[in-house]
């Protein structure tokens, strides 16, 4: 079953793309393959997609108004309660669509933010009961850490001190600083920040040995109770990343993984934690992978202070990582580290 059903027309394909890419970063499963495998029929394969579906998303253009097949999955849509029409272009929707109301992504430059493709994923977010953006098998409730690998004092910030061993911005995101008290210095082992999160998982920094120079973090387990997991994270202040697009990256491994690992982002405010979360958990890595690059894409809430990120493993192995970044969207339209 996919969270998301895309229906369009084949001549908007290169701009469909783009906003796939947006809903699976987001962390939600789409259905968008038009092609049908041999020895399968449209009901037994698109059909049978297109009913078990949490979401229609119709996207209206110059082409897709025009074309039955468009026209008819929409309606499937429809009759469930579940279409959300998205307008690519300037153009009137069908007959028998025009008393829904469309989101309007006619100015949407991709590669760019935009507070109406935000707004689409919003919507989309209430209507599949927030697949994305909540943590599926990691659970949540952040506090205070206690053994955070910060030899400095707290940060101050112009609005007074900062929580204790929460950092004012981030910190040796490639692994190549001292190691303290056992973890790479910044990072913790999430351990008061994510509830239930294991203290069993071990940590070290070692030198990479494919010829990239520095060093990489590892995390891992060799003998992981069904359900267990650990986190490697870092905490900053985040007031003046709040609304912003934002980026964390980072070159993953997974080494003998009998669950899964990935990526984690998490926005809390002032009082309220779980402002948006993403963990990955949809498009994860699994079993022995090779160095890749892997990112998470997100629009912090205007209300973010804080801003959580990280690793997690869930289950035994092992996951490496180097070079992570957190970039943030600068007004001069480029990614810019924070």
């Amino acid at each position: 079953m996919s969270d998301i059903f895309v229906t369009y027309a084949r001549e908007d394909q290169e701009r469909v793309k783009e906003l796939v890419s947006i809903f699976d970063q987001r962390g939600w499963s789409v259905f968008w393959d038009r092609r049908i495998p041999a020895g399968e029929t449209w009901r037994g394969y698109i059909g049978k997609a297109l009913d078990e579906s949490l979401c229609v998303v119709v996207l209206w253009s110059e082409s897709s108004v025009t074309s039955p097949w468009v026209a008819e999955e929409a309606d499937d849509g429809k009759q469930r309660g579940v279409l959300v029409p998205v307008m690519l272009d300037p153009v009137k929707q069908p007959r028998g669509f025009r008393e829904i109301q469309a989101a309007d992504l006619t100015e949407w430059q991709p590669g760019h933010p935009s507070s109406r493709l935000d707004e689409l994923c919003n919507d989309i977010h209430r209507m599949i009961g927030g697949s994305a953006m909540e943590p599926r098998e990691v659970p949540k409730d952040y506090t205070t850490a206690p053994n955070v690998a910060v030899s400095q004092a707290p940060f101050q910030s112009a609005g007074g001190p900062l929580e204790p061993h929460t950092l004012e911005r981030p910190v040796n995101l490639g692994f190549d600083g001292p190691v303290v008290d056992g973890m790479p210095n910044g990072w913790f082992n999430s351990e008061g920040h994510v509830s239930y999160v294991s203290t069993r998982y071990d940590f070290r920094v070692d030198r990479r040995e494919d010829g990239v120079p520095g060093s990489y973090a590892a995390m891992g387990l060799n003998h992981a109770t069904e359900g267990e997991f650990g986190s490697l994270m870092q905490r900053i202040d985040a007031r003046h990343l709040a609304g912003k697009a934002m980026r964390f990256e980072a070159d993953l491994r997974g080494v003998n993984l009998a669950g899964w690992a990935g990526l984690w982002l998490r926005a809390d405010g002032e009082q309220e934690s779980d402002l948006l979360f993403d963990n990955m958990h949809n498009r994860s890595i699994r079993g022995t992978t090779q160095w890749t690059r892997y990112c998470l894409t997100v629009s912090l809430p205007p209300e973010t202070v804080w801003l959580n990120y990280g690793l997690v493993l869930s289950g035994a192995g092992q996951l490496w990582a180097d070079d992570c970044r957190l970039l943030k969207w600068s007004s001069t339209g480029e990614w810019e580290d924070v």
